[in-house]
């Protein structure tokens, strides 16, 4: 499958770290959206569902005093029960996914994809949340906001730059 010349270059697509006795757990997103459920991507899933399984699973043994998941797609948007579509994943993934989650005491599921700040809670109390990117915000109906004014570049109204590197002073 064409993941093997992204792990080779970047490393392992789904894992997980410890940060102060949490636990997070990053998943492969993309094996669970509804336009990469193939053939190709099934072996792919299935290795990644036995990781997310056992990781999940073992969470509370292993020490963790909370577990954090990560994820590129959100499972679901509003409700977990809600239709398949562009932002979210597959019934079933989600339902399952969804549930280790839960099992493990999971409470927060940070993901991106959206665009724009989204947040949820399943009723066991997890709750999923979609971010946009840093100072960034897709906004599809309203008009653009109007553009600053030009600035005054005459060299008499300027003052050059500082050096690169220098200190702002006191």
């Amino acid at each position: 499958p064409t993941i093997s010349p992204r792990t080779e270059s970047w490393g392992d697509d789904y894992f997980s770290f410890w940060v102060s006795g949490v636990l997070y757990v990053a998943l492969n997103s993309q094996y669970y959206h509804p336009d990469c459920k193939n053939e190709q991507t099934a072996p792919l899933r299935a290795a990644q569902d036995a990781w997310a399984a056992e990781t999940l699973g073992t969470a509370a043994a292993r020490g963790a005093k909370h577990v954090v998941l990560l994820s590129h797609v959100a499972p679901c948007m509003g409700a977990v029960a809600e239709a398949e579509g562009y932002f979210n994943w597959s019934i079933e993934a989600r339902e399952r996914i969804v549930g280790l989650a839960e099992r493990a005491g999971c409470r927060l599921w940070l993901c991106g994809h959206f665009h724009q700040h989204q947040a949820m809670h399943t009723a066991a109390g997890l709750q999923i949340v979609s971010t946009a990117a840093v100072r960034g915000l897709t906004n599809w109906t309203l008009p653009a906001p109007a553009p600053p004014p030009p600035r005054d570049t005459h060299p008499s109204h300027t003052t050059p730059p500082p050096p690169p590197h220098a200190r702002p002073p006191p």
